[in-house]
């Protein structure tokens, strides 16, 4: 469970973040730009499969479109004043089209920032991950698997957009042992496209005789030279099979042996395992001493499901911020199709409504709303393609969203009821909100028309 909380963790709190997304050792910068629940990758006990590899439920009902985050409009006092989306797109119930966006003011629209594209094999395992920060860069990994699906070979490469090619930079390869478990990561770097692979360093994991990690040690070849240098190593505990502490240390040459740098403590509730709190410290070499970094506390309702996360901050003063998540119980987790950023969260145990962000006054600062739409319309798209028409969500309830090709400036949104009575006539902006609450419950068809082309569909109201 820790490792799943964690993944999801870091930017539930922040409001701009400059990261970057570590997928088995190799490195996917990220933008400047928010994202709901998404964070740095998760300490993964199960290090030869990749984040993006998930249970696929076909049997769901509904299928998370995008998340949408507002600030209190101090006119009116609604939480409707547009921050940030993020959309989702899927085919064969995987999410193969990711795009982030800021609300652009001046053009009154949402501007894309990022967006994310992914490729599956038969076995939906991932093989294929592009990362465009738009009008900037563009990164990609390409995975390769064995017969039995275990993570084999990642090759990470950049765009260059002079020559207008992708120019592979890193390579990971995976060795595994007699039991399939993950034995040893080597990783290769090379500059130019004549240059060949170049040895860079190697991970190498031993196991307990019930095959949880005990040691992750990485070991690193200077260029030109013969022999391995230790640079690292992490060390796992564990409690009950449980783990409860992390221990990330570096080798010092001028006093020949390793120093602490980072260490995890997780704190757990021993009679069903709910995380409680996660402590992340530093080490203070000037004193000798752990220096506590960062600390998150988890919140549970009454049946023992995560209902909300405390961040503290300890820098120069300490800061809290908070999420509480609102729930639709009536769906659970199963009956859901989500994103891979997400499919690992703990909250997701349910239908997620809603994320309320609260400062250290306890005062709200954020809403994020989340939209759904019925699994059985999911977009069947080419995955590298930004041609597409979706409406979401739906069934909607107060409001929905048309997605339409950039090629358009604008389309004309029409809404009938089952006696062909015209409810709404609308020109629209992409991706721009439309009111629905007034309307009764019931089967509606829509109709959209950009330039020339027409396209109707069912909208359900709830």
């Amino acid at each position: 469970m820790y490792k799943h909380i964690l993944f999801t963790l870091t930017s539930l709190m922040s409001s701009i973040l400059v990261f970057s997304q570590e997928i088995n050792g190799l490195t996917i910068p990220k933008s400047q730009i928010t994202s709901e629940i998404i964070s740095d990758a998760p300490i993964n006990n199960e290090p030869n499969k990749s984040q993006f590899n998930q249970h696929i439920n076909k049997e769901a009902k509904l299928s998370l479109d995008s998340i949408i985050s507002y600030g209190k409009n101090e006119s009116t006092g609604e939480w409707d004043k547009k921050i940030f989306k993020e959309f989702f797109l899927y085919s064969n119930y995987r999410d193969t089209v990711v795009e982030k966006s800021s609300w652009d003011n001046e053009n009154n629209d949402w501007k894309i920032r990022v967006k994310e594209i992914k490729k599956y094999n038969d076995q939906n395992n991932i093989i294929h991950y592009e990362h465009h920060l738009i009008s900037k860069s563009k990164k990609r990994i390409d995975y390769n698997y064995t017969d039995k699906g275990d993570l084999v070979e990642i090759i990470n490469s950049k765009w260059l957009v002079e020559l207008y090619k992708w120019l592979q930079i890193e390579k990971m390869t995976k060795h595994y042992n007699s039991k399939g478990l993950l034995q040893v990561d080597t990783s290769y770097t090379k500059y130019t496209d004549s240059d060949a692979w170049v040895l860079k360093s190697r991970k190498v994991y031993t196991y307990d005789t019930k095959n949880h990690i005990l040691a992750d040690t990485t070991y690193i070849k200077q260029k030109n030279a013969h022999e391995w240098e230790l640079f690292s190593t992490t060390k796992y505990e564990y409690n009950s099979g449980h783990l409860v502490n992390e221990l990330f240390s570096r080798w010092n040459s001028d006093v020949a042996k390793l120093i602490p740098y980072t260490r995890k403590e997780i704190l757990y509730e021993t009679n069903n395992w709910n995380v409680l709190a996660t402590n992340e410290y530093k080490w203070d070499k000037t004193i000798d001493e752990w220096i506590i970094d960062l600390k998150h506390t988890f919140g549970y309702d009454a049946y023992n499901l995560l209902n909300s996360i405390t961040n503290n901050y300890f820098d120069s003063e300490t800061t809290n911020k908070k999420n509480v998540f609102s729930f639709d119980y009536s769906i659970k987790k199963e009956d859901l199709i989500l994103p891979s950023s997400y499919s690992n969260f703990d909250a997701f145990h349910h239908k997620i409504i809603s994320n309320e962000y609260f400062n250290n006054e306890l005062e709200k600062y954020r809403e994020a709303n989340f939209y759904y739409s019925d699994a059985g319309s999911l977009s069947i798209i080419d995955n590298t393609s930004q041609e597409v028409l979706v409406v979401y969500p739906n069934p909607a309830k107060k409001s929905l969203f048309v997605n339409f090709p950039k090629i358009y400036n604008q389309a004309l949104f029409e809404l009938y009821d089952i006696r062909g009575n015209k409810i709404i006539s609308s020109t629209i902006n992409n991706g721009e909100e439309i009111k629905i609450n007034t309307l009764k419950k019931g089967v509606y068809i829509y109709s959209i028309i950009c330039e020339q082309n027409r396209i109707a569909g069912k909208l359900i109201k709830d």
